[in-house]
């Protein structure tokens, strides 16, 4: 598709300015080193290597404490996105996003399509990793930043899982046309190998909600090996650290239903017992998602279409003092 052929040459975004209240916790350690001596256990996945460049991806997931932990990513090179079949990965995880790697165990990826049972809505395609937190390794309330290596060739990808107690409150917000400034920025920003450009305010609203003790979700209908950058770019723009929520497509909207997906990702954490309080969105689809999964306070910016109930506003700005958002300020 346009989108892919655009990524492969298209540069991580830039960095942005430090939004005025900057959250402590970023993740932005060195990652731990690689080992790039290691073997191949099928002999086809030095072919598949040589494809061309990595296009693995990790899964953030949002679990919630007491459950069980998975971690989630699928591995594939090349423009083709050839699929790396069973491989082994290794598992490293960054506890709280503080301080020293952990060595969490290995697992691999799925020789075939539909190997493993489908977990949080993955299904497996092949090439997926599913791999299980060992009791001994079970991680704390908090955000933890995951490293899956590549034993074979040494490459990389990282997902983020954030684990929260029962009844924890999340905010959700879209990402395009809401925190960046229109639908096609992404698209454009490809074809012009630059980061999208961001809404102002939308940063700062979203890290104060973070300080009162929400967690935030970002929720896409971004294909999944756009979630790397989507990563980079929130943070980049100053975002609080959060869940990045994909569709599991390769071509995003184009083959994905917005509205069931997005229903679907917030049904399912309220059947953990997470509280989705409040949504940001920019379109139709958003409001009908946000509105047939029952979250109570819906704000969408610039919509045109039917707000089913949510509010309309058009600047994050002058979400500083809405009531429903409570005493949106730093501490």
């Amino acid at each position: 598709t346009l989108l892919w052929i655009l990524a492969q040459v298209a540069p991580a975004p830039v960095a942005a300015s430090p939004a005025p209240c900057p959250v402590a916790r970023d993740c932005r350690a060195d990652p731990p080193p690689a080992d790039r001596g290691g073997e191949w256990i099928r002999r086809r996945s030095r072919l598949v290597a040589r494809l061309g460049e990595p296009h693995h991806r990790g899964r953030d997931l949002l679990l919630v404490a007491g459950e069980p932990q998975w971690v989630i990513g699928k591995f594939a090179y090349g423009g083709v996105d050839k699929d790396l079949k069973g491989e082994r990965v290794d598992v490293f995880a960054q506890i709280g996003c503080a301080g020293r790697w952990t060595a969490l165990g290995h697992g691999r990826t799925s020789a075939k399509d539909g190997a493993h049972p489908t977990v949080d809505g993955v299904v497996d395609t092949g090439g997926v990793l599913y791999f299980r937190v060992p009791p001994a390794h079970t991680l704390p309330v908090g955000v933890h930043r995951l490293r899956l290596v590549v034993a074979g060739d040494g490459s990389a990808t990282d997902a983020y899982v954030q684990v929260l107690p029962r009844g924890a409150r999340v905010v959700i917000s879209d990402i395009d046309g809401t925190l960046t400034t229109s639908a096609n920025a992404e698209i454009e920003a490809l074809v012009r190998g630059r980061g999208s450009p961001v809404r102002p305010g939308a940063a700062a609203v979203l890290q104060r909600l973070a300080r009162q003790g929400y967690a935030l979700y970002y929720l896409s209908s971004r294909p999944d090996w756009l979630a790397p950058r989507s990563r980079a770019w929130l943070a980049a723009h100053g975002f609080p650290l959060g869940t990045v929520h994909t569709s599991l497509s390769k071509v995003g909207e184009l083959k994905v239903d917005p509205v069931a997906l997005k229903r679907g990702a917030i049904e399912r954490l309220k059947a953990r017992g997470l509280v989705p309080v409040i949504a940001f969105g920019d379109k139709a689809t958003d409001a009908q998602a946000f509105a047939e999964a029952g979250v109570p306070h819906r704000y969408f910016i610039d919509l045109s279409g039917d707000p089913h109930g949510g509010a309309r506003f058009d600047a994050w700005s002058a979400l500083g003092t809405d009531g429903a958002l409570g005493a949106v300020r730093c501490p």
